[in-house]
């Protein structure tokens, strides 16, 4: 924290000079004889002024630009050429109403026989610059060791209606549904928490390692899911994002990032018990979590197997867009918001459409990947 001098406090209050603009700058006494006359009390002063005060930096910048116009060679800056420099500034901005108030005397001025001293204070802009460089150095080291590292990495993928287990480094297990991609390191370093992304749908079984290091789940929109060791169904679809806990117990964050990765602001956390599902809200930063009564059925697709639980019929219509690659049109209105309950292979779809027909009494047309209810 920047604290003012003693000597600079008493005698100019720092505060006033947040009202000033570019005139009364160049008409205040102590501002002019650090343009004038720097010496180590006043730079001191206009230079932590000027970093505790940021947005009042151009102001002082054009004032000083003003004064600076001024050409000045080989002669002296005597008592009685302070109200002239003043008068040349108005004239050049083109101002001609001044301020009645009184100006008191500078208590010094250089003296006539000394050695003319440059308008521009080069130390004292040295010394601005000195600190932003430091700063931005800081900010660098900081961004280097909190960025993630640039490992090299894996990325598992399946088809539409594909299922796919996948052994992690660390010995964890995850099965990819059909239409998902799997990325991670090729190694997690010690000293780094394991961290996966994953677009798609996927059950996660996770290893617990000696260290505790965590295991993290990167899904889109700044949510990630945390946990030590557990098994949970991870959902990540372009109009559906969930997850659903099994076992254990995880932590879901859903994040701001701030500042170029180098803060995070959390907007949202919620902590999971066995068979709590939260689905994230695409329009809210807020999670929806709900208790489930059976949460294998999350993960039937890990046994090839389909199970519907009084889901609705749009529900069903995206699991066989989004799993295996169907375009899904109901054509009878008010039949999506029917609600269907069932179990199917995978490898039999078409027992799914003939058990949909049975209970509602519709004809599903299938032509290729395109199937119409109605």
């Amino acid at each position: 924290m920047l604290i003012y001098s003693c000597e600079a406090s008493n005698m100019h209050n720092p505060e006033k000079y947040l009202h000033y603009n570019e005139e009364d700058f160049a008409r205040d006494i102590f501002f002019r004889s650090w343009i004038l006359a720097p010496d180590e009390k006043n730079t001191t002063f206009w230079t932590n002024w000027i970093l505790l005060h940021p947005d009042k930096a151009p102001v002082l910048e054009n004032a000083r630009w003003q004064m600076l116009q001024l050409t000045v060679e080989e002669e002296v800056i005597a008592k009685e050429r302070l109200d002239a420099i003043w008068h040349n500034i108005q004239s050049r901005k083109g101002v001609i109403q001044e301020k009645e108030e009184v100006i008191p005397e500078p208590d010094f001025y250089p003296e006539a026989s000394a050695k003319v001293i440059p308008l521009f204070s080069f130390k004292a802009w040295q010394q601005i610059a000195a600190i932003f460089l430091i700063v931005s150095f800081c900010a660098g080291t900081l961004y280097y060791y909190l960025k993630p590292a640039n490992l090299p990495s894996q990325t598992f993928s399946t088809a539409y209606g594909e299922i796919k287990a996948v052994i992690l480094p660390d010995n964890s297990k995850v099965i990819l549904n059909g239409n998902s991609t799997l990325t991670f390191p090729e190694s997690w370093p010690e000293d780094k928490d394991r961290e996966v992304s994953l677009v798609g749908e996927a059950y996660f079984s996770v290893t617990h390692t000696q260290n505790h290091r965590p295991f993290r789940v990167r899904l889109n929109d700044g949510v990630q899911v945390n946990v030590l060791g557990t098994k949970f169904t991870v959902t990540r679809r372009p109009t559906k994002t969930q997850v659903v806990l099994n076992e254990g117990k995880v932590k879901l964050t859903k994040e701001a990032d701030k500042y170029y990765g180098l803060r995070t602001t959390v907007l949202d956390e919620a902590i999971m018990q066995p068979g709590d599902l939260v689905e994230v809200q695409k329009k809210s930063p807020l999670f929806n979590k709900t208790a489930i009564p059976d949460p294998q059925v999350y993960a039937a697709f890990t046994q090839n197997k389909i199970i519907f639980k009084n889901t609705l019929l749009s529900e069903v219509a995206r699991v066989l867009e989004d799993t295996y690659g169907y375009r899904v049109e109901i054509a009878k209105p008010g039949l999506a918001h029917k609600h269907f309950s069932g179990t199917t292979p995978t490898s039999d779809i078409d027992m799914l459409f003939s058990a949909i027909e049975r209970l509602f009494s519709v004809q599903v047309i299938q032509k290729e990947k395109n199937i119409i209810i109605k």
